[in-house]
């Protein structure tokens, strides 16, 4: 009894190691939870990366239907194909005062031509489409400037604004008219003359 109570004073009194209480290391977790959110917000990403392709291939299909309608449309508005004619072809018309066939095959079209334009305009007169004749003649006199039956063109022009109502410009090319041509048959101020020396016999 007395050798195990010294003992266990010699033991008490022998310093022993110290052991240290190891905290828990939280590095690893902290790292796990930060890639698991990385990963989290990815997968979110890229489910909205497939919604706005999903929403673009509605678009493109959508565009794509679109681009269809506007084409029937298209077709749909486009004219007929005009019959192509030629000088003899608008010769012939003017003879036979098919007058419409021929406005219908050349209506709006740019003409140069020099008696194409003529037999047009001459049809756009016939037609009583006076606006219209008055652009073929001016397009005439300014083109073609040495025509010999200028004279002619320009009595048309004065007679279209007449038809229209246009006095003013009537008799603008009136006064032109006398100035350049003044045995033009188309003068009224000719024809007041001759009137008024038939009341005086």
């Amino acid at each position: 009894m007395k050798y195990s109570l010294l003992f266990l004073a010699a033991c008490l009194k022998t310093p022993g190691p110290i052991h240290q209480v190891e905290e828990p290391d939280h590095t690893v977790d902290d790292m796990r939870d930060a890639v698991s959110s990385v990963d989290a917000r990815v997968t979110h990403l890229e489910q909205i990366i497939d919604q706005l392709m999903h929403e673009q291939e509605k678009l493109e299909a959508s565009f794509r239907a679109l681009g269809t309608k506007i084409e029937r449309v298209r077709e749909d508005l486009t004219p007929p194909p005009r019959k192509k004619l030629v000088l003899h072809d608008m010769e012939e018309l003017v003879r036979a005062a098919k007058y419409r066939e021929l406005i219908d095959a050349f209506d709006g079209v740019e003409l140069t031509d020099e008696k194409m334009l003529f037999l047009r305009a001459e049809s756009y007169f016939a037609l009583h489409l006076y606006r219209q004749a008055i652009v073929d003649y001016s397009s005439l006199t300014e083109l073609f400037p040495h025509r010999p039956d200028m004279a002619s063109l320009l009595c048309r022009i004065a007679g279209a604004f007449d038809a229209l109502g246009e006095k003013n410009d009537a008799q603008s090319f009136y006064r032109d008219i006398k100035v350049r041509f003044p045995d033009a048959p188309c003068l009224p101020k000719k024809k007041s003359i001759l009137l008024k020396k038939k009341k005086r016999r």
